[in-house]
């Protein structure tokens, strides 16, 4: 498996992930072994794709149109019985070296942590953004699956 491909069983198997455009998807990063990936679908829409470690191979997908995604709006959120991950997709001008989350690779902001996260703004210069979106990206507050028991 070249490390942009997306697992066979994601790919083509049972578990198979409906209308990714196979041949876009690029591998974003792992954290403490849970896996994220980036396609674009059919509709042209950007696509986390996130795997968590373990003989169950779960697996999550969320998809977002461009204009979403230039709003901070593709996140996704993913659980079992043993982890939690939240995952940002971030376009390129914004600094993620702001954020209070792990920076992964150029695009991706992860969260790993069993809590709940504060809001957070991201900034970008005007000009990077011209015609996309707002200087200022705002990133929402999360609450963890886990404390929303």
């Amino acid at each position: 498996m070249k490390t942009d491909e997306l697992p066979d069983f994601l790919a083509h198997g049972e578990q198979s992930m409906p209308d990714l455009e196979l041949h876009t998807s690029r591998f974003l990063g792992a954290v403490n072994d849970v896996k994220t990936w980036v396609a674009v679908n059919g509709a042209g829409e950007g696509c986390l794709i996130t795997l968590l470690p373990g003989e169950g191979e779960f697996a999550g997908m969320s998809c977002a149109s461009a204009a979403a995604i230039w709003q901070g709006k593709l996140t996704l959120e993913v659980k079992d019985a043993s982890d939690e991950l939240r995952a940002t997709l971030v376009p390129a001008p914004y600094d993620l070296h702001a954020a209070p989350l792990k920076v992964v690779g150029d695009n991706l902001l992860v969260d790993t942590s069993l809590s709940s996260t504060p809001a957070f703004e991201l900034r970008a210069p005007t000009r990077a953004v011209a015609g996309h979106g707002d200087p200022v990206l705002e990133v929402p507050k999360h609450e963890s699956m886990a404390s929303a028991k």
